[in-house]
């Protein structure tokens, strides 16, 4: 325990803030260092370098990519000021978004629990390992790949940033200055500039607005004028001249068969690869951290044991997954071929017009979802807000993933359209874990710290073994 009380001592001290975020800073700078700009033959990061300089100058670039390629504008013009330049540019604006999105997101935590340093460091540090022990194919895609972080982990860091000001504005009163609202006006554009993550920026304002002025009669002019900013970027972004030639292109490249697909078929097919493989298979552990904070809270609300039993279920879904991923290729193709666990298997298919059955997998996922959302509601939570918070990001987490099935993208764009769908899923968690540490009696044992610290050491070792493969 020597260990502990040394690292109790260094956020115990006057600077312990700055020592934390220094070392979130060291941790994601490590992740970014192992990292490259892949500059290879039908690469997007060498496609739009090669662009970049074709076009000669911003605006160039700027009004080919709105009218040919996608409505991103501010991507754009972020990328037109790195893509041909040196890789260090990159690797330390990549350092700070994710520093950003793993600070921001403890401190939207924070806002509803008001955490002591001690608690705000469990759950920053606890939020690291979550997102660092997330699959390979995320972190390829949406993080360390330079297109790719671009497009996903820059808007869902400046989501998370909008959201942590909305909340702790409208909720907590603690009202943005003049210098603060300038500062977040290009992360609300940046937020607003991406497919999922605009329709969460635009649903969330407009909920907690609502509900702040109908039980507090409180408003912020910032706030709203930060929404009427998201308003306009969404816009752009929704009704680019790229949009029908981006479309039309994608169905012919990726999804020959989308037009004449009906959209419930388009629903059922989106839903078991998105939602049923993306969150309860693809994703099992947050499904697994979720069911045992689950367990826990519902104990210590004295539910029956049949409640335990119940939400064993889930639990086990996700534990049999991840046990027949890592046993062997043989008992793996098993697991994802089964009835139960086919539902990426089905989805796939569709592209090549010989879908197999789906409605076993796709029912028992639907009802491990509403046991999970069920039990969400019988916890005696400590606040009205944090419940539906809570509630709140998982149904953004699963309604952003879902909506990717209307896409003829669905299937082409690879993991990364998980990316921010977890971000959000990783916030309900950690919201559920606040809420447990919260319910245990001050001080946190050195046994719970241990565990923890072990949790965490863990976490970025897996994410090291990943970016550094």
């Amino acid at each position: 325990m020597y260990f502990i009380k040394k690292i109790e001592n260094i956020f115990n001290s006057k600077y312990s803030y700055a020592a934390a975020y220094t070392m979130v800073f060291i941790i994601c700078f490590f992740i970014m260092l192992g990292q490259n700009f892949k500059l290879e033959a039908g690469n997007d990061d060498l496609y739009h370098t090669q662009v970049i300089k074709e076009f000669g100058s911003i605006y160039n670039f700027l009004t080919a990519q709105y009218n040919y390629t996608n409505g991103r504008y501010f991507t754009s013009i972020v990328m037109s000021f790195v893509m041909d330049k040196n890789i260090w540019l990159w690797r330390i604006l990549n350092t700070i978004m994710l520093s950003l999105l793993f600070i921001y997101s403890a401190k939207i935590i924070q806002c509803f629990y008001k955490l002591n340093k001690e608690k705000f460091y469990i759950i920053l540090f606890g939020f690291i390992a979550l997102i660092s022990l997330l699959p390979k194919g995320i972190w390829d895609w949406s993080i360390t790949w330079v297109t790719g972080s671009f497009n996903y982990l820059f808007p869902a860091t400046s989501l998370i940033i909008c959201l942590f000001y909305l909340y702790n504005t409208l909720l907590n009163k603690n009202n943005i200055n003049l210098l603060e609202f300038f500062l977040i006006i290009p992360f609300a554009a940046y937020a607003t500039n991406s497919e999922q993550t605009a329709l969460v920026f635009l649903t969330m304002f407009l909920i907690v607005m609502i509900y702040s002025y109908i039980k507090y009669k409180h408003y912020n002019i910032y706030i709203i004028l930060i929404f009427i900013c998201g308003i306009i970027s969404s816009y752009f972004l929704f009704t680019s001249p790229s949009v029908h030639i981006r479309y039309a292109s994608e169905v012919m490249r990726w999804y020959p068969m989308f037009d004449s697909i009906s959209l419930i078929n388009k629903a059922v097919l989106g839903f078991s690869y998105t939602v049923i493989f993306g969150f309860l298979q693809y994703n099992y552990i947050m499904t697994i951290f979720y069911t045992i904070i689950m367990i826990l809270l519902i104990r210590k609300s004295n539910k029956s044991k049949y409640h335990m039993i119940l939400l064993f279920i889930p639990l086990l879904y996700s534990l049999v997954y991840y046990v027949g991923r890592q046993v062997s290729s043989s008992f793996r193709n098993w697991v994802g071929q089964s009835l139960v666990y086919n539902s990426e298997l089905y989805a796939h298919k569709i592209l090549n017009n010989t879908p197999s059955e789906p409605f076993i997998s796709l029912i028992i996922g639907i009802i491990l979802l509403i046991i999970m959302i069920y039990f969400l509601f019988k916890i005696n939570w400590s606040s009205f807000e944090s419940k539906y918070i809570t509630f709140l990001f998982l149904g953004a987490a699963i309604l952003s993933s879902f909506l990717v099935s209307f896409s003829p993208t669905v299937f082409a764009s690879g993991f990364r359209i998980f990316f921010i769908p977890y971000v959000l899923y990783g916030i309900s968690v950690g919201l559920m874990f606040a809420e447990l540490i919260n319910k245990i009696s001050f001080p946190l044992s050195y046994k719970f710290k241990f565990i923890f610290l072990i949790y965490v050491i863990i976490g970025i070792i897996d994410v090291y073994s990943k970016v550094y493969k």
